[in-house]
This record gives C-alpha cells, structure tokens and sequence, in this order.
C-alpha cells in the first residue's frame, strides 16, 4: 500500500488506490427548512436529537449571528436569537446533550472559540483564549470530554494545524496534522478533516486520523483525493451512524462548488447527490435526522435545504423521508 508524509507531521498515511468511476447521482428528495429573505444562511449544524438546528445567518459583511429552529415547524417556524453580539458568529455545533452551543467569533477581535445555551439564556462562555492566533471550526467529541478545532499556525503546510482541548481539565493538545474542519466521529474513535498533501498545491483532500480517550493519535487515512479534472473535497462531516462521510467538491480552497458527495467513511467510490445545475450550495452538514442539510440556492431560492433518501436503491442511505421528520 503506498504511503506519503505529510509536511510538519510525521504519520504515516494510508493512501487509498484508484477507485472506478463514480456511479451518476442519486436521485433523492429535497425539502425546504429554512427560508428567509433577510440575509445569506450558512454552518447548519443539528442536535443530536434531530429536532433543534442551529446556523448562522449573514446579514451585512462583517456581521452574522446564529439562530436555532426546530425542524418539525415548517421551513417559516420562529427561531430565537442565541448570543448576539457585533461581529462574526459563525461554524456552530452542538454539544453531545444539546445543552450547549459551541461557535467561533471574532466579536473580540481574532477568532476564539465560544460556547453559549443552546434555549439562547445564560452567559456567553469564552473557550479558547489567544489574542493574535485564530482559533476556529469546533467539533466536541461524542463523550463531551473533547473539542477539536484548527488553530491557524504561519507555516504550516495549510496555514492551520488540527487541534485538540479537553473540556475537563483546559488541556490544548496540538496534533502535529496540518488541516481545517475537523469533524469528530460519532463513534468519538476518528477525526476527519480537510488538508492539502502539497505544500503549494490549492487542491484539498479528506482525511481521518484515530484519536484515543487520552488525545494520542493513531492512523491517519486519505478518505478522498482530489480528481484528475481538478476538484478537491472540502468540510467532511459524518454520518449519524459514522459508516458515511458527505463532504462538498471545489476546484480550489474558495471555490467554484461542484455539488455534495457521499462516501464511506473507510474510503472507496464516492457517490454524487442530484442537484439542478443551477443550485449552489457553500456548507452542509449529515444531521442527526438522518439527513444532509445544505446552506445555499436550490431552484433560486435561498435558504437552508435538506436531502432525503434517494428513491433507487445506493450503496448507503442518505437519510428518512422529508415527510417522516415532521
């Protein structure tokens, strides 16, 4: 099995062989969840529940702010404000209770990681503390005891490194893998995350890397290369069941996008969602309603979207019918 270093880390990566050509995209069912006409949608990000959505809304450049909905109430349900402030309030996730809101703000000037209730009550807690370096993109382990997060580092391969904080004792464990997006596994076994192999290459691929309950480090996998026409793979995020991982094609680190995909989280072919050429979309997140929601346009319109199941048969499920959340 051929193997790679990558720069400023000393793991070995498993480098997954050719695969066939992907199958043609899947068919499925597209829902509306969220809609508004005040500002661009983006980071939807679902409780473990599956009833609750969080996302960040940017209403003029410099200033967004997060809102939580839930996803039984129709596409135009009220939503609440959580911690609003001036500046930028963006990539939220939940806790593994659904108690917690984890985010990243620059309301303090650089870019820290913060963490409010998700019910929008309470004080805003600061989690990480640095005033020059940005720290960014949380993802909490599925015991609560662990967050990961890209901390941008001047030269790294990528400009960020991964790290680790353990939630219980303050602990900052850097792992030496340069990457951004980290995303825990529900299984709290893996992390994957988006990196650059080369260091000048614009290309992104996905990667995992084995995390222990201690924070130590095992096997670090290439889940997904880039393509020979030119498209890499941005913002892994897992499946509920942690066999999947769905993450966005682009052909550099800002874009065009080209779509969805779904892939095993063990590497092999990946499978392309059926959108409209016309749709566009710039994040998306697996929710724990067992569907991907997708920030972005479909048919025109703005909002957050959700796919539903594909209606032929696939190599793996992409979630319950629209019809069955409600």
């Amino acid at each position: 099995m051929a193997a790679l270093l990558l720069t400023a880390c000393t793991k070995e990566v498993v480098v997954l062989k050719d695969a066939p050509p992907p199958p043609p995209p899947q068919p499925g069912r597209w829902a509306d969840v969220v809609h508004t006409a005040r500002g661009e949608l983006a980071d939807p990000a679902t409780s473990v529940d599956g009833i609750h959505m969080v996302y960040s809304e940017q209403q003029q450049p410099g200033e967004s702010a997060l809102y939580v909905q839930r996803l039984d109430r129709g596409r135009d349900g009220a939503r609440i404000s959580i911690a609003p402030a001036p500046g930028e309030d963006r990539m939220p996730t939940y806790g593994p209770n659904g108690t917690w809101v984890y985010f990243s703000s620059n309301r303090w000037g650089s870019w820290d990681i913060l963490r409010t209730r998700a019910d929008g009550t309470g004080p805003v807690e600061q989690v990480t503390h640095d005033d020059i370096i940005d720290e960014f993109e949380p993802s909490i382990s599925p015991d609560g005891e662990w967050m990961a997060y890209a901390r941008s580092v001047p030269g790294s391969t990528d400009g960020y490194r991964i790290w680790i904080r353990n939630l219980v004792d303050g602990r900052d464990i850097d792992l030496q893998t340069p990457g951004r997006h980290p995303s825990w596994d529900p299984a709290g076994n893996r992390i994957a995350f988006q990196h650059r192999p080369q260091a000048d290459g614009p290309l992104w691929s996905i990667f995992t890397l084995e995390v222990n309950n201690n924070g130590r480090t095992g096997a670090l996998a290439q889940i997904i290369a880039p393509t020979e026409d030119g498209y890499g793979a941005i913002a892994p995020s897992w499946s509920p069941d942690g066999l999947n991982l769905a993450f966005l094609r682009t052909r550099s680190s800002g874009g065009p996008l080209s779509g969805i995909w779904t892939v095993s989280s063990d590497g092999g072919r990946p499978i392309e969602i059926h959108v409209d050429t016309a749709d566009m979309f710039w994040s998306m997140a697996w929710g724990f309603d067992e569907r991907i929601h997708a920030a972005g346009r479909r048919s025109g319109e703005s909002g957050l979207h959700a796919f539903s199941e594909p209606s032929r048969n696939s190599s793996i499920t992409l979630g319950k019918d629209a019809e069955r959340t409600k």
